[in-house]
């Protein structure tokens, strides 16, 4: 989650959903301290449902679809509508309101230097206070 190590902010809902899955106090470390997570500690986060090998990733899927593909499709479609339902405005709203920011923050001298400093892998020479 490198988005305020590059000065700029989350995008896609993720100020919204993240919170949502592993909680604020851990959504808060992850989004604003930048800390990198493996793929273990994404699915005990809740954030992913396995940990495959490469090359049984595509098993996996089959074996899901398969078991989905079983069920009574109109119970399926109408499980996922009411899951994401309750959601969906504010998600959209959350969407919007992180593009601007963003557009904003991607203008700011702050941001450029975080990216010059990314590009040439180095520290940005700018700092701030939170």
């Amino acid at each position: 989650m490198p988005f305020v190590g590059l000065a700029i902010v989350p995008e896609f809902a993720s100020s919204v959903l993240l919170p949502r899955l592993v909680g604020h106090a851990k959504a808060a470390q992850m989004l604003m301290l930048n800390e990198a997570f493996s793929a273990r500690e994404a699915v005990s986060m809740g954030l992913a449902n396995a940990v495959l090998e490469p090359d049984a990733v595509l098993d996996h899927a089959r074996a899901a679809a398969k078991q989905l593909s079983a069920l009574p499709q109109a119970a399926v479609r109408e499980t996922k509508r009411l899951m994401r339902s309750p959601f969906r405005e504010e998600v959209s709203t959350a969407i919007v309101k992180e593009a601007l920011t963003l557009a904003e923050r991607l203008d700011s001298a702050e941001a450029k230097e975080a990216f010059r400093a990314f590009l040439n892998k180095r520290h940005p020479t700018t700092g701030g206070t939170a």
